[in-house]
C-alpha cells in the first residue's frame, strides 16, 4: 500500500483525535511532499521501506540545498 493511499484515514485519526484543520493540512501536505520527494528520487513508497534515515536525508536537503549530502 503506498503512503497516499493511507492519508485518508490518517486524516479521520487526527479529525478523532481534535486536531486543528490547519494542523491536519500541515501534516497531510507534508505527507504528500514526502510522497513527492520519494517518488522524485526513485525510493520506495510504500510504509515499510520508508526509513528514518530517508525523512532526515529530505529535511537535510531542504534545509541546505546548496551542501552536498
Amino acid at each position: 500500500m503506498l503512503l497516499s493511499a493511507l492519508l485518508p484515514s490518517w486524516k479521520l485519526a487526527l479529525d478523532a483525535a481534535g486536531k486543528s484543520p490547519k494542523t491536519i493540512s500541515s501534516y497531510l501536505d507534508s505527507a504528500k511532499r514526502l510522497e513527492a520527494y520519494l517518488t522524485t528520487e526513485g525510493l520506495p513508497l510504500e510504509p515499510e521501506g520508508i526509513r528514518a534515515f530517508l525523512v532526515a536525508e529530505r529535511d537535510l536537503r531542504e534545509l541546505n540545498p546548496r551542501r552536498p549530502h
